[in-house]
């Protein structure tokens, strides 16, 4: 099922909301990003490309959008002279909190509560998890946000984790398919989708890295290692096969 279905199915009216009950922080770790999750190699993966991407930014400014329990931020925070996180959940904050060190959290919904004092203060913004998840609303609010958040010439990074042109989303639908499936499908997105997100405001895409190119089965059956090696060699800025994607814009 998509977001919005899901938020029903929990009599949750928004993404946001999803995020606030009393225990999602830790659930989010352990489920998500625990041990040898797939999601958690995948992040290996995202490491490896933000490693990348970060040659070329100003370190100065950093703030981790919808920042959660602090995964990216957690990764990033050395690499810059301030380092924020943003997010609405006060339960993901406080695994945040345990993890950081010299990042601070800021707790706010600048959706309803405004913006005082986050104008033009950012040299880099990461979203991470985000924009796959929100409601399409939701998404362009988020943009128009950022790009007031964003310095002149500074970087936002965000990721997609639902890309239809791959072969897990034709496995999807194979698997749909075969068990007449006639629920909503996930909420995937198209490299031309997320280009029109972002063509009415001043962020201009600079690069985009495709990855998880093999079909996720994959992952259950080889030795991690080949996995990993396969993978990194399938990252491409060119051909975007894989099933999750990092977007770099710049504002202009």
């Amino acid at each position: 099922m998509n977001q919005d279905s899901f938020n029903k199915a929990r009599n949750i009216s928004t993404y946001s909301e999803s995020h606030l009950g009393k225990g999602r922080g830790e659930i989010y770790d352990t489920k998500l990003f625990g041990g040898e999750q797939y999601t958690n190699a995948i992040w290996e993966l995202e490491k490896n490309i933000l490693d990348i991407i970060l040659e070329k930014a100003k370190r100065g400014s950093y703030l981790d959008f919808a920042c959660g329990t602090g995964r990216v931020v957690e990764y990033l925070e050395s690499r810059f002279e301030h380092s924020y996180g943003l997010d609405v959940s006060p339960d993901m904050l406080k695994v945040a909190r345990e993890k950081l060190k010299r990042t601070e959290l800021i707790e706010k919904d600048i959706f309803n509560q405004g913006m005082k004092g986050l104008e033009n203060k950012f040299d880099v913004i990461t979203a991470f998890r985000f924009f796959s998840n929100a409601e399409n609303e939701l998404k362009k609010q988020a943009i128009n946000k950022i790009e007031t958040m964003l310095r002149s010439a500074g970087f936002l990074f965000f990721n997609i984790h639902q890309h239809v042109f791959s072969f897990n989303f034709l496995l999807e639908e194979i698997k749909r398919f075969f068990n007449k499936d006639k629920g909503l499908r996930g909420n995937w997105l198209t490299v031309f989708g997320v280009k029109n997100l972002v063509s009415e405001s001043s962020l201009k895409i600079v690069a985009v890295y495709s990855y998880a190119v093999l079909p996720r089965f994959f992952y259950k059956f080889l030795p991690l290692n080949i996995w990993f090696f396969l993978e990194k060699a399938l990252i491409s800025k060119r051909i975007f096969f894989g099933s999750h994607l990092i977007i770099v814009c710049q504002k202009i």
